[in-house]
């Protein structure tokens, strides 16, 4: 134990020798709740910026472009061992214009200006092989989801897509010229093996229209939801449990049916929801009111916790905080944490008593879902993870 403690200070160390000569209190409150740690960046090289980042059964799936070169670079990291299991120069894309994702053997990247031509390069035989999605000419997306032996297209602004590889067929969703944001477009996570959730705007509506798919891209039900934040960056949310699907569209938690799309519950709130995770029997909710449309640094605004039943939807505890500039959101080991311009806090996620507390820094955190498992990580300042 102590020989743990002395490597997490001085991995913070190091964090505050490169930052700053003060002590670095935020970065020591995250690494007080840690259960373990990795310095992405020192895997991937300190020559390169790390541009995407993703997580699936364990494995960390790294898009990153050194200085100079127009092309990126996938790194594959085994969270357990530590090490990077794969690597790939994308010399065929701009480093600017990559999706991608990977399963069990292989990459899967193509360019965010053309869905249709899809590479796949096999990491244990050193092979690639390009597909063409047939009738695609019109496929765009701004990220992919390879699972099942198949492709899903969401960040759409025509809404999601699912190319069945074995195949070779391409499913589309209710298309409408007239749908405009991309960030409705989105897929439910944990991946389940049998059954997906696909979103997208409902057309000249302010709602959200759910369709659930099987592993072939066979549509089994649809559902639609309120949600009248279309126009901001929201990007909505589905969570799957074992026997529900639990949406957030904006200003509303919704509980669905798994088998059919029937609404279960409902919780409303007064703004829009920023941060929702799920942890087995609660669902805990971040939502911020603030006074202005676009604030800066030094704008006030009030954060609500809300620790809600996942069965019932129906509130556990809350709490509320003010903060300053733009709060960020984090979850790891039980603990939340609440950081803003001035300070950060670790709140416990099952009754959202406040734990450490200190002044804050500038700082920028990443929350990554484990889309296999819903296990979460939390990335700092695109360099160092933890969970």
């Amino acid at each position: 134990m102590y020989r743990r403690l002395i490597g997490i200070l001085l991995i913070a160390g190091c964090m505050v020798a490169c930052r700053s000569n003060k002590k670095d209190v935020a970065d020591l409150i995250y690494f007080q709740n840690l259960h373990d740690s990795l310095n992405v960046q020192v895997l991937v090289g300190n020559g390169y910026k790390i541009l995407n980042t993703k997580v699936k059964d364990g494995k960390l799936l790294v898009c990153s472009s050194k200085m100079g070169e127009d092309f990126s670079v996938l790194h594959l990291i085994d969270l357990s061992n530590k090490q990077v299991v794969a690597r790939k120069e994308l010399k065929t894309l701009r480093y600017y214009e990559v999706l991608s994702d990977f399963d069990d053997h292989r990459f899967v990247y193509c360019s965010i200006y053309d869905g249709s031509k899809v590479f796949f390069y096999d990491f244990r035989n050193d092979l690639e092989t390009v597909l063409t999605v047939e009738h695609s000419s019109w496929v765009e997306a701004g990220d992919i989801v390879l699972q099942n032996n198949s492709l899903y297209y969401i960040r759409s602004v025509y809404g999601p897509y699912l190319w069945n590889i074995k195949e070779d067929k391409l499913h589309t969703y209710d298309q409408h010229r007239d749908t405009r944001n991309p960030q409705l477009s989105n897929i439910s996570y944990p991946l389940d093996t049998n059954l997906a959730v696909l979103s997208r705007e409902q057309s000249g509506r302010d709602s959200l229209k759910l369709y659930a798919v099987d592993a072939s891209g066979s549509e089994k039900w649809t559902a639609v939801t309120e949600c009248r934040d279309g126009a901001s960056l929201f990007v909505p949310e589905m969570i799957m449990t074992e026997d529900a699907v639990i949406v957030n569209s904006g200003r509303q938690l919704v509980k669905l049916n798994k088998q059919n799309g029937a609404t279960l519950a409902t919780r409303k709130f007064d703004d829009l929801i920023s941060s929702v995770f799920h942890l087995k029997s609660e669902i805990v909710v971040f939502s911020v009111h603030r006074g202005v449309a676009f604030p800066d640094e030094k704008t006030k605004s009030k954060v609500l916790v809300n620790g809600l039943r996942t069965d019932s939807l129906s509130d556990g505890w809350s709490a509320s905080f003010d903060v300053t500039g733009m709060p960020q959101f984090g979850l790891i080991n039980g603990r939340l944490f609440l950081s803003d311009h001035d300070s950060i806090r670790a709140i416990d996620a099952y009754n959202g008593r406040t734990g450490q507390n200190g002044p804050g820094k500038e700082s920028y955190t990443k929350m990554l879902t484990d889309t296999h498992t819903g296990k979460y990580y939390l990335l700092l300042n695109d360099e160092i993870m933890i969970w």
